[in-house]
């Protein structure tokens, strides 16, 4: 019988910064706990990015990615996914721009219990010549299949 699980955040928005840092909501952060020691999943990962009043002189990447945080931390290889912004004006807004990580397979580390979080950053420490305003993540969510 084919396993499906889904993950959502809630809470407070997670408000992105330059460094690549976890996706933390303010009650439930898009994280996954595995019993399972051995095997292969599949993982798909979203978020929903908002600009709310934010200027930008250049366009800036936001990159997502997946990470096994326990055991020996590392990045979930092909799971970086970067989003080019343009440049706006606080008069505009982007919302509900959804960038999504392709299906990626992962095999588990061979000890129960690896974690996989989902993480973020934004490529250029705002500037107040360069960036008004805030960059989101409104909601996010990891889905695993076997």
């Amino acid at each position: 019988m084919p396993f499906m699980q889904n993950i959502y955040a809630a809470g407070t928005p997670y408000t992105l910064t330059i460094f690549n840092a976890p996706v933390t909501f303010g009650t439930t952060s898009p994280r996954v706990t595995f019993r399972a020691a051995n095997g292969t999943r599949i993982i798909l990962a979203r978020v929903v990015i908002d600009l709310s009043g934010a200027m930008f002189a250049d366009g800036e990447v936001i990159s997502i990615y997946l990470r096994r945080t326990n055991h020996t931390p590392a990045d979930v290889p092909n799971s970086l996914t970067n989003f080019q912004l343009g440049i706006w004006t606080p008069e505009q807004s982007l919302s509900d721009a959804v960038v999504e990580i392709p299906p990626i397979e992962y095999t588990l580390s061979g000890t129960p219990g690896d974690v996989v979080k989902l993480y973020a950053s934004i490529d250029d420490i705002p500037h107040d010549y360069d960036m008004y305003g805030e960059v989101s993540i409104r909601e996010a969510s990891i889905i695993v299949k076997n």
